[in-house]
């Protein structure tokens, strides 16, 4: 009869019921609460205390919050403070509307609209165009609710508030399910759900499901689904209260499918359990009701006991359906035990109660018919009146007046629709004007902020140039000098500064969309264990275990970008090791959770993050208010930012579980399908590819010193604009070179136009001319393309070293820079120069048969192609490069000498050197091993031989 509308309206409101929280008053949180209030005297703290208090007494008492808010208003009217009186209004309507007291709540919530208009604050303004909407719905006034709760959508939309748009979208839906359109409330609920899934709240989320399920009568695959889906998220958090409703709705749907009694049986008794452990008497009442009628015709004795326990509970006996309900199956469950006299009994009670829901039914409808009644009545009494004066009058000036009348009421409308849709258009027309030029004025700030970031670590790697430079080297002559350690706590600390510029850079690159994924094929086991014991030594001096956890067999292997990867577990790392105490633990745990999916969690047992904290961790440069100097908020709050963004980028997400005082598990989450085994190589390097009189197991390359092959002194030209660097590098190299400064590229060109020189360094950005403009002005001079040319700059950004190297630079060096990697880079330029030279004029002298090449700067580019085509190739060879470009290994020799004064060996070792340092800087490998695979050298003490003779710097120093 009733019961299945009464049962819908219960459940449809349970997302609300979620928004709101815990029913029942926590007394500890509430005394807590009142104390914390009574010893502050900051407005603005006791006002958020106030409304806390409410929210916490809201579920026991709706009088006792109305108290409180009724106390925080005086204060507001005391002081004067808008913004408080107006969030005052609003909450006392919200409660009021609880009473059903619509016509005050409605006059308060237009007086808070009033208040957060004059102070143009559009999140409380959406609150209260969405408690309006609440109220007309509740006055049957539908049209009117579904206008204010889309304009409250609207607002919180542009303020990007999405954690309020479920309640709104909700409250849409349940209005347009009232009215029986089930397809807009479908919709409605969908989009609630899906805002809710990616705010990851885990509570309102299972009351959307629920009233999406509740409403899929026609889909039981998919009602049942969504049921199941919010069960195993509140059983899996122990959400007791959404529990209740869910096993009630669930029973509900056995129900209406005629589905077996036990089912329904069971699942009573589950919302009833469940109810109890929520403190929900009115949901165990209900719940109890429902089960003895299941019982009626099955098992009469049970069910006689269980409507009468529920009918005796203050909320059925308020609830004139409830007790006809009850009364009706307590009469069958009567009278299947012989008890025909009670049976007799309760059947008239029922009977009675029916009556009276239907009489208030029947008054209800009476009165809004005589109400229409008496309107309609009214409207045509003036009817009448009107018509009799008409025909008091005169028939001819009755036409003409009615004549003149139609003919102004056309012109007046005429006027009326044509200028409203002038101003219609001219809304358009300004409103897309305006959004045109947002949109403008959003790329130019979004260039700005790019410009900042670039310009600010420009600023920054210059003066660290001038920090870290100076310190290695007084590093290096004061060993044995006490202040030795006060320095290398000054490269220290220089170095760390020059960490967070890049984290800085990092995200300035994944806001501009600028961030691009490098792929390759790894064992995700043997990394996540190295990354983890990388901080061994670290964990050592705090005595800190470390544990590695899985599941996995070894090797995993995997097809994901391993250097964004290092960078979100060092942080993550990083964190775990400082805010663990001595003796702690930190674990790192790796878990296959499908075949496609794995979760690597980073846990901790140390000082954990305060809950005001928490929800604050993943913002860009959040630090803690009023806290420890110590724990999350204490650095510059970049690092988990960054972190979390990697992780979106990877396609996953970082999330965090953390008490105060007892430590934190940070869970990051991706899509990492299994890879096949890449296929390596030996450790045997080909001797034909080592020059003469090396010896590849020689181990030392530190021995290596370059030098030039003559005792002259070569002509270096340095191209910087601070003065201070300028200095720096000419009073370093002045022993090996004649320095010659110029403060920028158009000072550079009236220096090379005045004298000749045998080598250039240039800063990238100065003034008047930058490094790429003076680099195209000299490959526009035939005497200068051929001067090694090395960038020295602040921009590390893959686009501008591609840039100076398609201009033709020979190297590209970022600040700041090692002086010894410096110095190895400019001599092994000047000795190529000088073998380039004695090549060509050794060819022009013996005047070769063989054709011209021309252009030949096809061929060098087909060869560096071919080179790095097969990279990884151990068995690529000389010969076989010879071989793909259709020439003999002779002609290949004079080729390659002719364009680079390189032989084919030394040429391919140039390209898998470069390379090999390309990778090094970027942080992608963590060791020189798997670097060594990526260039196809085999043979560790080779590569780092040759590494150190072409870049004066040790390989593993750039991991450092």
């Amino acid at each position: 009869m009733f019961r299945p509308l009464l049962r819908f309206g219960l459940l449809l409101s349970i997302l609300q019921l979620m928004m709101v929280g815990n029913i029942t008053a926590q007394q500890p949180v509430v005394d807590s609460l009142r104390k914390q209030i009574s010893q502050t005297n900051e407005l603005q703290e006791q006002a958020e205390l106030y409304l806390e208090l409410a929210e916490e007494v809201l579920g026991s008492s709706v009088d006792e919050s109305l108290l409180v808010i009724d106390t925080l208003l005086a204060l507001g009217y005391e002081s004067g403070d808008r913004e408080i009186i107006g969030r005052s209004l609003i909450w006392k309507a919200r409660m009021l509307g609880e009473k059903y007291e619509l016509d005050s709540a409605l006059l308060l919530f237009e007086e808070a609209e009033k208040i957060f208009k004059t102070l143009n604050d559009t999140f409380y303004l959406s609150r209260a165009y969405n408690g309006k909407g609440i109220i007309y719905k509740y006055k049957n006034d539908y049209e009117k609710a579904i206008e204010l709760q889309f304009e409250a959508a609207r607002l919180t939309e542009e303020l990007g508030l999405l954690g309020n748009l479920p309640t709104i979208y909700n409250s849409i839906a349940n209005i347009y399910v009232g009215l029986n359109n089930y397809e807009k409330g479908i919709e409605l609920y969908e989009k609630a759900i899906a805002v809710l899934e990616k705010q990851g709240e885990l509570r309102p989320l299972c009351g959307a499901l629920m009233n999406l399920a509740n409403i899929l009568e026609d889909d039981p695959e998919r009602q049942m689904a969504l049921y199941q889906r919010a069960e195993q998220i509140a059983l899996e958090h122990k959400f007791h209260r959404i529990l209740a409703y869910l096993y009630a709705g669930i029973a509900s749907y056995y129900e209406q499918h005629d589905i077996n009694v036990d089912s329904q049986r069971i699942n009573y008794r589950r919302a009833m359990e469940f109810g109890q452990l929520a403190g929900d008497p009115q949901m165990v009442a209900y719940n109890q009701l429902y089960l003895g009628i299941v019982d009626a015709n099955v098992e009469p004795i049970a069910a006689e006991s269980n409507i009468r326990s529920a009918m005796q509970n203050d909320y059925v006996r308020g609830s004139n359906i409830l007790i006809a309900e009850g009364s009706f199956f307590l009469s069958k469950s009567l009278y299947r035990q012989d008890k025909f006299q009670e049976a007799y009994i309760s059947l008239d009670t029922a009977l009675t109660y029916y009556q009276q829901v239907y009489d208030e039914s029947i008054a209800t409808a009476a009165a809004e018919a005589e109400a229409k009644f008496e309107t309609q009545k009214k409207e045509a009494q003036l009817t009448r009146q009107e018509l009799e004066l008409v025909r008091q009058r005169n028939q001819q000036n009755r036409l003409l007046m009615g004549g003149l009348l139609l003919l102004t009421l056309t012109v007046g409308l005429f006027q009326y629709f044509f200028y409203r849709q002038k101003r219609k258009k001219q809304e358009v027309e300004a409103a897309l004007s305006l959004e045109l030029a947002e949109a403008d004025r959003l790329r130019q700030l979004d260039n700005m902020k790019n410009n900042f970031f670039t310009n600010v670590s420009h600023e920054l790697r210059t003066p660290l140039t001038l920090i870290i430079s100076p310190l290695e080297e007084a590093l290096k002559e004061l060993k044995q000098v006490p202040l030795e350690g006060h320095l290398q706590l000054a490269h220290r600390n220089s170095r760390h500064l020059l960490g967070m510029v890049n984290e800085i850079l990092d995200l300035s690159k994944l806001e501009a969309g600028k961030m691009e994924l490098e792929h390759r094929t790894f064992d995700l086991v043997a990394a996540m264990r190295r990354i983890l014991y990388s901080f061994q030594s670290v964990a050592e001096l705090k005595s800190i275990r470390l544990d590695f956890l899985t599941d996995l067999e070894a090797p995993y292997w995997v097809h994901s970008d391993l250097g964004k990867l290092e960078k979100i577990l060092n942080n993550l790392l990083a964190n775990a090791v400082k805010f663990t105490g001595k003796d702690g633990r930190i674990a790192l745990e790796l878990q296959a959770m499908t075949s496609d999916r794995v979760v690597i969690s980073v846990s901790d047992d140390g000082q954990g993050i305060r809950a005001e904290a928490l929800p604050h961790i993943f913002q860009r440069f959040y630090q803690a208010e009023n806290g420890n100097p110590e724990g999350v908020g204490a650095g510059t709050g970049v690092g988990l930012a960054l972190a979390r963004q990697l992780a979106n980028l990877l396609g996953g997400s970082l999330t965090v579980v953390s008490e105060w005082e007892k430590g934190s598990t940070f869970t990051l989450d991706l899509g990492l399908p299994p890879a096949e085994a890449p296929k390596y190589r030996g450790e045997e390097e080909k001797q034909e590819e080592l020059p003469t009189g090396i010896d590849p197991n020689e181990s030392d390359p530190n021995a290596y010193v370059p030098t030039l092959a003559t005792d002259y002194k070569p002509h270096l030209l340095i191209v910087e604009d601070h003065p201070e660097m300028s200095q720096y590098l000419a009073d370093h190299f002045s022993g090996q070179y004649i320095c010659t400064i110029a403060g920028n590229g158009r000072e550079a060109l009236e220096k090379l136009e005045e004298e000749q020189f045998d080598l250039i360094t240039s800063d990238v950005m100065m003034p008047e001319m930058d490094g790429f403009t003076l680099r195209e002005k000299i490959n526009e001079h035939k005497d200068w393309r051929y001067i090694p040319f090395i960038l020295l700059t602040a921009r590390s950004l893959e686009a501008d070293k591609l840039k100076g190297f398609q201009l033709g630079i020979d190297d590209y060096v970022t600040k700041p820079f090692s002086l010894n990697e410096l110095d190895a880079r400019m001599q092994n330029l000047l000795r190529n120069k000088h073998t380039r030279e004695a090549w060509r004029k050794e060819q022009e002298d013996a005047q070769p048969d063989t054709p011209d090449l021309s252009p030949a700067g096809q061929q060098l580019q087909e060869a560096e192609k071919l080179v790095l085509a097969h990279l990884d190739d151990t068995e690529f060879s000389v010969e076989v490069l010879a071989r793909e470009m259709a020439l003999s290994s002779r002609h290949l020799s004079r080729v390659l000498g002719k364009q680079t004064g390189l032989s084919p060996v030394q040429f391919i070792l140039e390209i898998r050197l470069q390379k090999a340092r390309q990778l090094l800087e970027s942080g992608q490998f963590r060791t020189v091993s798997e670097v060594r695979y990526e260039i196809g050298i085999e043979s560790a003490s080779y590569f780092t031989r040759k590494f150190t003779e072409r870049f004066g710097k040790n390989p593993k120093a750039y991991l450092e």
